[in-house]
C-alpha cells in the first residue's frame, strides 16, 4: 500500500519483543488465520519499514510504541525507527501503556487541532496536554499517566 504524505493513524495493541504470537516487534492489525497461515494479523517492523509511508505522520496510540525492537537496543528502534525506515517524517507514540477512554479524548484533541505539518503535531500534543491537566476531559484524568505518555519524534 502507499501511504505517501498521509496521516496513517493505528489504534491498536502493539507486540513487544519477545512475544509469544510474533518473533518481531510489530502492532496487531486483526485476528490470526491459523487455518491456512497466510496472516498472522500483526504488521512487523520489518513489513513496515518495507512500506512506502514518504512525508507521511504516524500516529501509534498503542502502550509502550515506543520500546525496543530487542532486549537490550535502545526505544528508538522499534516501531518509530521502522516507520522512518519506511519514510515517515514524523512518529508519534506511547512511551508506556495508555488507557483506552483518555486515549481516545487525548487523540481526538490532538487531530482537531493539526495540520500535516510537524510543528502543529508537537503544538497539537502540548496543547491536548494542557486540557487534560486543566481537568477539561474530566477530573480523573488529570494524572499524568493519562497525557504524558504520548511523544512525537521526527523533522
Amino acid at each position: 500500500m502507499d501511504y505517501r504524505n498521509s496521516l496513517v493513524y493505528f489504534a491498536t495493541h502493539s507486540v513487544p519483543f519477545g512475544s509469544l504470537i510474533s518473533d518481531e516487534p510489530g502492532l496487531v492489525l486483526s485476528a490470526s488465520n491459523h487455518i491456512n497461515h497466510t496472516d498472522d494479523g500483526i504488521l512487523t517492523i520489518s513489513e513496515i519499514a518495507a512500506g512506502n509511508y514518504d512525508n507521511s505522520i504516524i500516529g501509534l496510540s498503542a502502550c509502550k510504541s515506543f520500546d525496543a525492537a530487542y532486549q537490550g537496543a535502545k526505544e528508538y528502534s522499534g516501531l518509530a525507527q521502522a516507520f522512518f525506515l519506511g519514510g515517515a517524517n514524523n512518529v508519534y507514540s506511547t512511551m508506556w501503556d495508555i488507557e483506552s477512554f483518555s486515549a481516545v479524548s487525548f487523540n481526538q484533541e490532538v487531530f482537531s487541532l493539526m495540520d500535516m505539518s510537524s510543528a502543529d503535531l508537537s503544538k497539537s500534543i502540548r496543547l491536548s496536554s494542557l486540557q487534560f491537566i486543566h481537568g477539561t476531559h474530566g477530573e480523573q484524568y488529570k494524572d499524568p499517566y493519562f497525557w504524558a505518555p504520548y511523544i512525537n519524534i521526527g523533522l
